[in-house]
């Protein structure tokens, strides 16, 4: 799965529309992006785990900053940082 950031922000967007298909008016987050539960959040974060093969894709107790847990645009820089995470192993190997 090679994407940029602008496409996996897209993507993961994407995704969020398949779960609340007709979003309530929310709050942007504190990054201006849409806003999501965390548990939306680990759900976006499990999908793009299981399109890449890897069924913890995070370790969400090693999350630094909460906050990546409530918007979009942050989970999409923990995603983009696993996988590019991911790649450097792979390539590795």
């Amino acid at each position: 799965l090679a994407m940029d950031s602008d496409a996996l922000e897209s993507y993961l967007q994407e995704l969020l529309h398949r779960v609340k298909p007709s979003p309530q008016p929310e709050e942007p987050a504190e990054d201006g992006s849409p806003s999501v539960a965390s548990l939306v959040a680990v759900y976006l974060i499990s999908q793009i785990g299981h399109t890449v093969g890897k069924r913890k894709l995070i370790n969400l107790s090693k999350v630094e900053n909460n906050e990546d847990l409530r918007s979009v645009k942050g989970v999409t820089r923990l995603v983009g940082e696993a996988l590019t995470g991911l790649r450097a192993v792979q390539e590795a190997s």
